[in-house]
């Protein structure tokens, strides 16, 4: 009988423990949603200022569409990680 109520105890204890489990997984995913928006801008940073270095005079206007295209990949990827299809 008292290994019944130990299993009972136990038992009762899991949806609390469930909730502090997924609320830690939330406090995981935004820090690696963090970290990789700044990896991610990071990165994307020093490929457009290499691009802008390699155009030279006229690179004015390209340097334009590439801050345009990394914005436009970033909130994509953002929206992916909101929508959890990143992985």
């Amino acid at each position: 009988m008292q290994i019944l109520e130990e299993k009972v105890e136990s038992l009762e204890k899991l949806p609390a423990r469930m909730e502090a489990l997924a609320l830690r997984i939330l406090q995981f995913r935004e820090e690696v949603r963090a970290e990789f928006s700044a990896t991610r801008e990071g990165l994307l940073h020093e490929e457009v200022i290499a691009r802008s270095a390699t155009i030279g005079e006229g690179g004015r206007s390209r340097s334009a569409e590439l801050v345009l295209e990394y914005l436009a990949s970033r909130e994509e990827v953002e929206l992916q990680i909101v929508l959890g299809g990143a992985d």
